[in-house]
């Protein structure tokens, strides 16, 4: 191969990587915006679900929604703007869910007022608990039976979304103070932000109070 080939051969490879280079950044680049719409996705979507569960009160759903937003990305440092608006989608997220959390909680639910394993049919019955409602003659006695099995049945169901809501809610708080301390910092901008985002999103004052004195309250 001679000199001048050579030459041309290594402004060719010179050309090459440098295009290769440019269109990583450009792909690099339409990632990070592909990700940025896929954040303001999920953020809708999420707020649809919340709003399902809301009618629903599907324990199930909710706890997923929270594993969701625990899961949303987070912009790159470097894009300032985009990121700043990821973090401020993904922190009204978990006070939405920590918001709903407080509207499904009773708040004079007793957990000692355990639901029973079976009920007693009307003694003069002489059946045992737990006997099937087929087992009694009288139309009268049967029906009174099938409506004490209904309702501790109906109590049940409440018993368990009442503990599964509070176990919810122990884990959510945790999660949604580690975020706030971990993706905002102390300064009165940011302080600014989550004082909004609070009072705009949480009812309970209590709620607000616990939340606020993460970073303080500037007013």
């Amino acid at each position: 191969m001679t000199t001048h080939v050579r030459i041309i051969a290594m402004i060719g490879a010179l050309v090459f990587w440098s295009w290769l280079a440019v269109a990583s950044d450009d792909t690099q680049s339409s990632t990070g915006k592909k990700e940025a719409m896929t954040m303001t996705n999920q953020y809708h979507l999420i707020l649809k679900r919340l709003d399902a569960v809301k009618v629903s009160h599907d324990m199930d759903a909710f706890a997923q929604i929270g594993k969701d937003i625990e899961r949303l990305p987070l912009a790159e440092e470097t894009d300032l703007p985009e990121r700043q608006k990821m973090r401020r989608q993904k922190l009204e997220l978990w006070l939405k869910l920590l918001n709903e959390c407080d509207q499904l909680i009773d708040q004079q639910f007793d957990p000692n007022d355990v639901p029973q394993i079976n009920i007693a049919p009307p003694p003069n019955t002489g059946l045992s608990a737990g006997a099937s409602p087929i087992a009694i003659k009288d139309p009268q006695l049967r029906q009174e039976y099938e409506r004490a099995i209904r309702l501790n049945a109906e109590k049940a169901e409440r018993y368990h979304i009442q503990e599964k809501l509070r176990d919810y809610d122990k884990d959510w708080s945790a999660k949604a103070n580690a975020y706030m301390k971990t993706q905002y910092t102390s300064n009165a901008q940011d302080v600014a932000e989550i004082n909004a985002l609070i009072d705009r999103n949480v009812a309970n004052k209590y709620r607000k109070e616990q939340l606020k004195k993460q970073f303080g309250d500037p007013r």
